[in-house]
């Protein structure tokens, strides 16, 4: 799923000395989640806007991203007017910021930042509507608000028959079959059926992750942890390499497996399991996140050592976090879902 703030016509431009400085503050701030350090950001004179509820809803929307360590970015000049009957502008945006970062495993995201270079240095500029183009955000505030009513009217509403059948094929990756056959049984449009699918995976199915702190291009060595929770009941599963079964590893790379966590216990604020790996089913790539049984998993398998055995883990559950401690060390996971 891709997101933006703008989209707007682009043509390269050479990178400016301090432009890093700039995207690390701004990406610090939409981690933080701190509304002063955004509006920090943000150019002295585009700050007075009498639709303050435009540049909220923009923070709000940056706000739900949590942006990794390993993003991309690049700043390209604006050549034309994109904005046309839509904004006003106290200062002009002259470039664009391109943020493209990994939200999990095969989901990417993309922030757009308007910007503009002064004496003292870069400046994101938001605008501020147009009385027209307010009129339009009116009228479409009014359709998303209708259209959320009726989204949670069937969300409520759904047949138990039904939601399982959606959580079955989302959890075997077939997201986009889960809204088709919703929109079929339920007569509906891809669109609703969308929301309503994606609003009940979100609900049933949770998932962290864990970003490895030695990652490389050729090499991502994350883990995660899928949580599915259907009429109280809990099922996991633990998708991770052989270094936690193989401590000796050294000059040669990791399997990679997914395993069912045993002996699941959650609390508000703790979880313990137990893994088991199996040595026939590990694989030199990381197995998707869709998958259940490794059978399933159509990959090299890795053999370069034989591994096995059962290893249980403890850690604790705070807000969207999972904390596992690994051999002394903390592991933490974020709720990527």
């Amino acid at each position: 799923m891709i997101t933006a703030v703008f989209i707007t016509a682009l043509a390269a431009a050479p990178q400016q000395r301090d432009s890093a400085a700039f995207v690390k503050a701004f990406v610090t701030a939409i981690n933080s989640k701190s509304d002063a350090r955004r509006l920090a950001l943000q150019h002295p004179k585009d700050r007075a806007c009498d639709a303050p509820q435009f540049v909220s809803d923009i923070i709000a929307r940056q706000k739900q991203h949590v942006i990794p360590e390993r993003y991309k970015w690049k700043i390209t000049r604006i050549e034309k007017n994109p904005f046309e009957g839509m904004l006003r502008f106290a200062v002009w945006p002259t470039h664009q910021l391109q943020i493209d970062f990994e939200r999990a495993q095969f989901s990417f995201a993309m922030i757009l930042v308007n910007l503009v270079k002064d004496a003292s240095g870069w400046h994101e500029v938001l605008g501020c509507p147009t009385a027209e183009f307010q009129a339009r955000m009116k009228t479409a505030a009014s359709e998303n608000t209708t259209r959320r009513q009726e989204l949670l009217r069937r969300i409520v509403a759904i047949p138990r028959n039904v939601r399982d059948s959606v959580l079955a094929l989302d959890a075997v990756g077939l997201n986009i079959s889960a809204a088709k056959y919703y929109a079929a049984v339920e007569k509906t449009d891809i669109t609703i059926a969308s929301g309503v699918v994606d609003s009940i995976v979100d609900r049933h199915r949770l998932m962290y992750r864990y970003t490895y702190p030695y990652n490389t291009d050729g090499l991502k060595e994350d883990h995660y942890i899928v949580i599915d929770t259907i009429d109280g009941a809990k099922q996991g599963w633990y998708y991770g390499t052989t270094d936690d079964f193989d401590r000796a590893r050294e000059g040669y790379k990791p399997g990679f497996y997914v395993a069912a966590m045993q002996k699941l216990q959650l609390t508000p604020t703790s979880i313990s399991f137990a893994l088991t790996i199996d040595p026939a089913n590990v694989f030199t790539q990381p197995v998707y996140h869709t998958v259940r049984n490794p059978r399933d998993f159509k990959a090299t398998k890795w053999s370069t050592v034989r591994v096995a055995g059962t290893r249980s883990f403890n850690g604790a559950m705070a807000g969207d976090s999972i904390v596992i401690r690994v051999d002394r060390m903390s592991r933490v996971f974020r709720r990527v879902r």
